[in-house]
Parts: structure tokens; sequence; C-alpha cells
């Protein structure tokens, strides 16, 4: 998506203007002009009538603009490790949209069995425990998206990072919610954590995820530090979702 942002451009060279908009290049070339005109070409001493000065005019400048949900399962089965992984992954996720876009948004999403948005530093810090029922995150997402109208301004990033390892009845509600929020957003990544954990491939989030067939929807495993890397490859060398 584009908006659109208020600008100044120097477009037009005029022989009256602000001291500060003097354009020396040109002030010089025209003073070197009137000297060679008297058989003496070079610099010599400039005079008002040399003198050259820049103008401008408002222009309108599309910039692109883009809103990110991080949302992050901060549950009991979330060790320190995976925790330290899924932090990682969003600090360099944040660093690249911040880059990409000229106006970016961040949202930022904890959950367990509840969910709630937290300013950046407490994201960042946050420990806590409990269950995993990581609809709760989705569906928060999608109720901001839609109260506040930020698919139709902005283009809208989801992304979860989670060991997948959810309440067996949520991963259905999250399919569902999913589905929905691929109508409203330009792509949806998540990561599996599966770091130092019992993993069983057929219980997991993205298991259930798999079922869904779209191209704006992509599922990574990490398994250690390395893969972090692998996964952001992954989610934003896509040339149809980082626009």
């Amino acid at each position: 998506k584009k908006i659109t942002t208020k600008d100044i451009e120097f477009t037009t060279i005029r022989k009256k203007g602000a001291i500060g908009n003097l354009d020396k290049r040109r002030t010089l070339i025209e003073g070197l002009k009137r000297n060679a005109a008297k058989g003496n070409a070079k610099v010599g001493k400039i005079i008002d009538s040399d003198r050259r000065f820049r103008t401008w005019e408002d222009i309108d400048n599309p910039s692109s603009s883009a809103t990110i949900y991080c949302l992050m399962d901060v549950s009991g089965s979330m060790t320190t490790d995976k925790k330290h992984m899924a932090r990682a992954f969003y600090f360099w996720l944040c660093q690249f949209i911040k880059l990409k876009y000229d106006k970016t948004e961040i949202f930022f999403i904890a959950h367990d069995t509840e969910a709630q948005f937290l300013d950046e530093v407490s994201f960042f810090n946050i420990t806590a425990g409990g269950g995993t029922a990581c609809s709760f995150a989705f569906k928060l997402a999608l109720e901001h998206i839609k109260t506040n109208n930020i698919s139709s301004k902005s283009n809208v990033y989801v992304f979860e990072m989670s060991d997948g390892d959810n309440l067996p009845g949520d991963n259905v509600i999250c399919q569902k919610i999913i589905e929905e929020l691929l109508t409203l957003c330009q792509f949806i990544g998540y990561g599996e954590i599966i770091a130092n954990g019992n993993y069983i491939p057929s219980a997991t989030l993205q298991n259930t995820l798999a079922h869904i067939d779209h191209p704006h929807l992509l599922s990574a495993h990490i398994r250690e530090k390395a893969d972090i890397y692998k996964a952001l490859q992954k989610f934003l060398l896509q040339p149809e979702v980082i626009t």
C-alpha cells in the first residue's frame, strides 16, 4: 500500500532568492561565463548578477506503509532457550521491516492461554507460564485489524513464534482464524521452535496449518540459532510478500 507524504523538491534556478539557497556551482559558472566573454576565461570576483538561487515546490511523495503483528508464545512449555530464539527472530525481523518501509507500525502480542498487547520493551523481557492457546493471539490481531481498518491503509504481516505445543482443540480454532486473516494480510509466517524438547509432529500447530493451501502462509522449523536466519530468508525473500 502507498501513503502520500509532503516533501519539497528544488526544481528551478532564479537570479533572486535567500542566501541559504545559493547554488554555488551555478554561481561560479555564471562568473566564469561573464569573464570568458571578456577574454579572461577564469573565475574571478563574484558579483550580484552571477548569483543563482535554487527554488522549490511542494510535491507529493508516495510512501510505503507496513503494519506488523509479532505474536509470541510465552507458555510454560516455552523454555528459556526457545524464548531466546523467538526474541532473536523478532529483533532481526523488526530491523528488516524498518529498513524496507518508509512507515512502519509494529504491534507486539504475547500469549499463553490468554493474549495481550505489550510495548516493545515488555515484549522482549516477558516471562510467563501456563498452558498454550495460540488462537487467542491470532484472534486479538484479527480484531485489531478489523476494528482499525488496518488492511485498507497498510501492508499487514502477522508472525507467530511458538513451540507448537498447543491445546489440541485450539488448533482447529487457529486454522479458522488464520484463514480469515489471510483475506486481510499480505503474509502470515509461523515459526515452530522445537529445540530441546519433545516433538510430536502430528500434534503440533504446524501440522494443522499444513492443511491450509495458501501462497501467503508459510511455516518453518527452528531447531537451533542458525535456523533463525533460515526462517527469515524463507519468510522475507518471497517476491510477492515484501513489496
